[in-house]
């Protein structure tokens, strides 16, 4: 558990992750509200190299918007889509 709520940005190219962690212990990754015909896709986030959910792959414009929703409501209770798996 955390005591602050916290919000991520990661990746580049064209593909962010979006998330972090709210008090609860909860770790909410943004979810594209775009349809994803592949399983997965590699990004480079923190220098390393990984594969992650395509549903979870944002375009710069949703992860910019996320953030700014986020930031405006002062949390993930922001009328975003979040996955709490």
């Amino acid at each position: 558990r955390t005591d602050q709520t916290w919000l991520a940005v990661g990746g580049g190219s064209g593909g962010y992750v979006v998330t972090g962690a709210d008090p609860e212990g909860r770790f909410p990754i943004l979810v594209t509200s775009k349809d994803c015909h592949i399983d997965s896709i590699e990004l480079m986030i923190g220098g390393q190299a990984s594969d992650y959910p395509a549903k979870h792959v944002v375009s710069l414009e949703e992860a910019m918007a996320a953030a700014r929703a986020f930031y405006d409501a002062g949390g993930f209770e922001c009328g975003v889509e979040w996955s709490y798996g």
